[in-house]
């Protein structure tokens, strides 16, 4: 009894999550409201207290689970390959999964992207050491990208990470299936960024 209770708290908690993250990413952090976020999952407020304090918390795991799911994605996308791939064929797995994690948990991910400047400093320094971890991935790998000569020498993989992942995050603000596939953005973007490699090594 008390693992299945377990297993319906885990399910409920994800609900109202995932019902917060679709309103967060259509009217707003400020805009939603607790009752709005009960009322889509038909819950009291008052039980939604049960699983989490504030909205600021329901934030918070919203946007965690946006960074760690991308995050899981990306390197999984990345292992996955074989041992002698070469470093624009990493990175390009990598910007591939990137794209598809962002529009496939659109909630999370737009929540994620466009609502930053709303978030709580409390929110902000939870997710901080997630959102560092995953751009220092990126950073390491377009490093040893250019280190073994695969990017131009010249570019300065500082502002070229930023450039990288901010083109990508952007087109949760404009793109729908009506303009292409994800497989077509993801060509698109990466024939944009092709003029940083100098080989596939």
């Amino acid at each position: 009894m008390a693992k299945e209770d377990k297993q319906t708290t885990i399910e409920r908690r994800q609900s109202i999550l995932a019902a917060a993250a679709h309103l967060f990413s259509t009217q707003g952090y400020s805009a939603t409201t607790i009752r709005q976020i009960s009322e889509k999952i038909n819950m009291k407020s008052g039980s939604l207290y049960y699983h989490f304090s504030s909205k600021d918390e329901i934030l918070r795991d919203v946007v965690i689970y946006a960074v760690e799911i991308t995050s899981h994605e990306v390197r999984a996308a990345v292992a996955a390959l074989p041992e002698n791939a070469g470093q624009r064929k990493k990175i390009e797995a990598a910007m591939q999964a990137h794209l598809i994690a962002l529009h496939s948990y659109g909630g999370y991910t737009s929540t994620n992207v466009g609502y930053r400047s709303e978030s709580p400093e409390a929110v902000h320094s939870a997710v901080r050491p997630k959102r560092q971890a995953y751009s220092d991935f990126w950073h390491e790998m377009l490093s040893v990208a250019q280190a073994e000569g695969a990017i131009h020498e010249k570019l300065n993989i500082s502002l070229l990470r930023p450039l990288i992942l901010g083109t990508m995050n952007r087109t949760v603000d404009w793109y729908d299936v009506n303009r292409g596939s994800i497989d077509e953005l993801f060509e698109t973007v990466k024939t944009m960024v092709g003029g940083i490699w100098v080989s596939d090594v």
